[in-house]
């Protein structure tokens, strides 16, 4: 039976279901789970999971949170030190391929030539970068958990006690 003969004899109103439509093409209980897998999928922002993302480099979104904090006059670190220093690190690099060994370095680098809050502050501004790029889908997931650093020893690890 057509959706059209079935329409006309009375078999669902103009507006339809899925269910309605699936009993009169005849394949109801198969339709009705691909329907509802697909609006589960869509809900969950997983329709097509096979879809390639265009790869986002850590350049654009340092780029894309320095002209929101500028717009927004919410910026974790006034100048461009910090930018910079972020930049000339991982500048160029794919943002989701940056791992915890790439971010320890990164703080070990600067422990040795800043103080502890500068180091944190940029390093509250790296995950801010991160969490901006994720909570705009622009990257699913950073691989790595950014920590603080709570006392100067943190950078040189057992190289400062051996000096002692």
């Amino acid at each position: 039976m057509s959706i059209r003969a079935a329409r006309e004899c009375g078999g669902f109103s103009t507006s339809t279901t899925a269910g309605a439509i699936a009993s009169a093409s005849g394949r109801s209980a198969l339709a009705v789970a691909v329907l509802e897998k697909r609006r589960t999928e869509i809900g969950e922002a997983k329709y097509f999971p096979n879809a390639h993302r265009r790869a986002v480099l850590f350049d654009d979104l340092l780029d894309d949170y320095r002209k929101w904090a500028k717009r927004e006059d919410r910026a974790i670190i006034k100048g461009e030190g910090c930018y910079a220093r972020l930049l000339d690190t991982f500048g160029g690099k794919r943002a989701e391929s940056i791992t915890l060994a790439d971010v320890e370095c990164f703080k070990h680098a600067l422990g040795e030539l800043l103080c502890v809050a500068t180091v944190n502050r940029n390093l509250t501004l790296l995950r801010a970068v991160f969490k901006r790029g994720i909570r705009h889908s622009r990257i699913i997931t950073s691989r790595c958990r950014i920590s603080r650093v709570s006392q100067p020893g943190n950078f040189l690890g057992t190289a400062l006690s051996a000096t002692n």
